[in-house]
């Protein structure tokens, strides 16, 4: 499976990238949360061959349809993430513990 990713301003909506690096890329099925329900990215997925499984906000007047037992599944995979990172969260706590401000080392 490619990966693409792109390093932007910290200001940067995260869906402002996401057209770009979606295209191109054929896949079964794309999970995301509320944030990246865009007709653009939709757009982009389905002319690819994918389905878009991404859950809609509120404020549309057309709620579209989704794939809700994949999209429950993906807190699996977020959590999994999580459990990954979770002790370089506890490494990096520990050592700006042990320093203290205007100690140099």
């Amino acid at each position: 499976m490619p990966v693409r990713f792109e390093i932007g301003p910290g200001q940067q909506n995260d869906m402002a990238p996401a057209c770009g690096l979606v295209a191109g890329i054929a896949s079964g099925k794309l999970l995301a949360d509320r944030a990246y329900d865009a007709d653009s990215l939709h757009d982009v997925i389905l002319d690819d061959g994918g389905e878009p499984v991404i859950p809609p906000r509120r404020h549309r007047k057309y709620q579209h349809r989704y794939d809700k037992i994949a999209y429950r599944n993906r807190w699996g995979i977020e959590g999994f993430f999580a459990k990954l990172t979770s002790p370089l969260r506890s490494t990096r706590r520990s050592r700006r513990s042990s320093q203290r401000p205007g100690q140099l080392g």
